[in-house]
């Protein structure tokens, strides 16, 4: 799935005023958030990550702001795009899915189906743009969780364990991670419905790959 970020859509705002009033004056965050109802600081960042890139200058002084740095004909959304989230950077194995799984138990399954900017010594894969991959999110939150559990930060715990299971509700980890920590806070009847939820997904989403991870599930089902 390919979508714009706040950040990347205020950038695109801010380059179209920019390039209309490119023969007037100088335009400051503040001007063009109020023209268009949108954050003034949001905008002052967003524009400064543009200037890093040389897509505008700023003018400093009491008639200072911003303006486009090079004729609007020469600049590109993707352009904007990249400047405001820059570019993704995956590894070939992690395209692959060979850690992962196939289909989708890969977090970047989305990418194979993409064409790459560039490819750095063959193995790592640019692309450019914001993308949503809140699978890689998930798995990231449950590490996490499982980290804070191991040292005794329950709460903290729970919390990861709660946004790995918002972020991706149909993967086995997230629902593990949450059992384990429910089962932790004393909560074995919660903590039974997160397993139960593990142990069905690890049958029915890809189980040939995801047979592995029966067993302890069923140990943590069957545990006191």
């Amino acid at each position: 799935m390919f979508k714009l970020s706040k950040k990347a859509d205020y950038g695109l705002i801010a380059m179209k005023h920019l390039a209309i009033h490119r023969q007037r004056h100088s335009s400051s965050a503040s001007e063009i958030a109020e023209e268009y109802g949108i954050s003034a600081t949001l905008m002052a960042k967003v524009l400064q990550k543009l200037a890093r890139q040389s897509l505008v200058t700023a003018k400093h002084g009491s008639s200072g702001g911003y303006q486009i740095a090079r004729d609007p004909g020469q600049i590109s959304a993707l352009d904007v795009i990249s400047a405001i989230d820059g570019p993704v950077l995956i590894s070939a194995g992690n395209l692959s899915g060979f850690e992962f799984g196939p289909g989708s138990l890969n977090p970047y399954e989305q990418f194979k189906w993409l064409s790459p900017k560039d490819v750095i010594d063959y193995g790592v894969f640019v692309f450019d743009g914001h993308f949503e991959i809140p699978l890689a999110s998930a798995l990231s939150h449950t590490q996490k969780a499982q980290n804070l559990l191991a040292a005794k930060q329950i709460k903290e715990a729970l919390v990861e364990a709660q946004a790995a299971v918002a972020l991706a509700p149909e993967a086995v980890q997230p629902q593990m991670v949450l059992g384990d920590v429910l089962k932790v806070m004393g909560q074995p009847e919660e903590a039974r419905a997160a397993y139960e939820k593990a142990l069905l997904l690890a049958k029915t989403i890809e189980p040939e790959f995801q047979v592995r991870s029966i067993p302890s599930i069923e140990q943590s089902l069957a545990d006191k």
